[in-house]
């Protein structure tokens, strides 16, 4: 074989086979400004239950790890001393009302004949006792009777006053009724009486432990037969439906967020997923070095995926949809010298510096470095020389012949 007919095979073999590539067009697409920034999930609400009596663990119906309904029965202690203490309380509630009833129906009939009977037996003996008296003055006066006689029917007639005032006082009382001060101090009696009755039935109903919300028992620090102590903790519930997440965000962007604004949620322990929560508000209390504020957000979580302590990633829509010019994500190779995307131009792959603005699902909006229209490789760009020729294939051809 000749040596002009040689040199292009040995050119050939030396540049190796000429590489495949797929391409995009580069277009206007509709972007939206989004900003994706870090954040942890929390629960919602975390507590420590307690219970506000002392008493002796009798039933603990629940373990860590359970899902339990709000106001469900977590915990209970023993009753049965607070029990006696309700009926002898009740008891005494009930004597107390009695005797303010007969006090505001005041005295009974039989009372005031009984009274008025007894006046008149007083009333009697004192018309007796006043005759005798003058009898026996006028036996003075004849020399017959003594001044010890007198002395004596005096005494008689002085007690006989006194017993008649005496029993038309307790007569006008019955009639008059009981005094308005005693059935006050009666009423006030009653209502120590219920009071002390209501504070033995609240002490029975706080004596079972009910979950304040619907949650998770993460931790149990008693079991039965202890003797817990008011204001122990004695177990921790944790809300997850909903479940809070918090992230930090920057003061650049932090003014154009608004509570009830949406955020797509993602978490890379558990990969495919993606949730939609709500932001409940932004936290008026930046970093002075870093210049951002914590935002919070809210979502459902009825299956329990997300946990507290998972690290996520909150991806926020911050402005309106706008057509810009815009290349796919995998046209970008990135240097020590910057973002730059490979053009074919005649066949051949031309190295372009660009500037890159916003990410929107795997697209750039590119800024400077690339026209409308113009061939972006897309795959088979890792290692291109520029200049070099390369050979455009769809994305099948590529893949049968090792592209990207």
């Amino acid at each position: 074989m000749s040596a002009p007919l040689l040199l292009p095979l040995v050119a050939c073999l030396v540049q190796g086979p000429v590489p495949k590539v797929s391409v995009a067009e580069v277009g206007r697409r509709s972007f939206q400004a989004r900003i994706e920034v870090l954040g942890e999930v929390e629960a919602l609400r975390e507590t420590h239950l307690a219970l506000e009596v002392d008493g002796l663990v009798t039933d603990v119906p629940v373990e860590e790890g359970q899902r339990v309904a709000k106001d469900e029965v977590l915990l209970r202690l023993s009753t049965e001393k607070r029990e006696l203490s309700r009926d002898e309380a009740a008891a005494r509630l009930e004597l107390a009302r009695k005797e303010l009833e007969d006090l505001r129906l005041g005295s009974r009939e039989e009372a005031i004949r009984e009274a008025r009977a007894l006046l008149e037996q007083s009333q009697a003996l004192l018309a007796e006792e006043v005759r005798e008296l003058d009898r026996v003055n006028g036996l003075l006066e004849q020399g017959i009777a003594s001044s010890k006689d007198k002395t004596a029917a005096e005494t008689r007639t002085t007690a006989a006053r006194a017993q008649v005032a005496q029993r038309q006082a307790a007569l006008d009382l019955l009639e008059k009724g009981p005094r308005a001060e005693r059935i006050a101090a009666a009423e006030q009696e009653m209502l120590a009486r219920k009071s002390e009755l209501a504070k033995v039935v609240y002490e029975i109903r706080q004596s079972a432990l009910k979950a304040p919300f619907a949650g998770v028992v993460t931790e149990k620090r008693t079991e039965l037969g202890t003797y817990v102590r008011q204001g122990d903790a004695l177990l921790t519930l944790v809300q997850l439906d909903p479940i809070e997440v918090r992230v930090t965000m920057p003061e650049t962007w932090v003014a154009r967020i608004r509570a009830g604004q949406e955020a797509s949620i993602r978490s890379e322990a558990l990969p495919g997923r993606t949730w939609k929560a709500a932001v409940a508000a932004v936290v008026p209390r930046g970093s002075s070095l870093g210049r951002a504020f914590p935002v919070r957000l809210e979502l459902p979580n009825p299956e329990h995926r997300l946990l507290p302590g998972m690290s996520i990633r909150a991806t926020f829509v911050l402005a309106a949809s706008k057509d810009v010019l815009a290349i796919p994500a995998d046209a970008v190779v990135q240097s020590p010298r910057g973002d730059a995307v490979f053009v074919v131009v005649d066949g051949k792959a031309q190295r372009r510096e660009v500037r890159i603005g916003r990410r929107d699902e795997g697209w750039l909006e590119v800024l400077d470095g690339v026209a409308e229209g113009e061939k972006v490789i897309v795959r088979g760009n890792e290692r291109l020389p520029p200049g070099g020729p390369v050979q455009v294939v769809t994305f099948d051809e590529g893949r049968a012949d090792g592209g990207k």
